[in-house]
């Protein structure tokens, strides 16, 4: 009697064995899939902490705006957007 038990334990035992490493193998490919946004939360909240850091370089923006004029510093920020967009497309065909 006992050894029956003992074997039908053994054999639970090993299908739980076998449905854990189905479920950390599902976990991983859904881990997988959160990568990327919280890459991008990382990224945001170092640009936060830096902002926080440096508290200066907004305020003078703000004054470079309100000195410069509005029309001119939108015009800037395109040419800057834009350069980074290429930048960022150049360093990629490099890697």
């Amino acid at each position: 009697m006992n050894h029956a038990r003992d074997q039908a334990l053994i054999r639970r035992q090993q299908a739980l064995l076998k449905q854990s490493a189905v479920l950390r193998q599902q976990l991983g490919t859904h881990v997988q899939s959160l990568r990327a946004p919280l890459s991008l939360a990382d990224q945001t909240w170092s640009g936060v902490e830096w902002l926080r850091e440096h508290p200066l370089l907004p305020l003078a923006t703000l004054a470079l705006l309100a000195l410069r004029g509005p029309r001119r510093m939108l015009g800037l920020a395109t040419r800057l957007l834009w350069g980074w967009g290429l930048f960022k497309r150049v360093k990629g065909w490099l890697a």
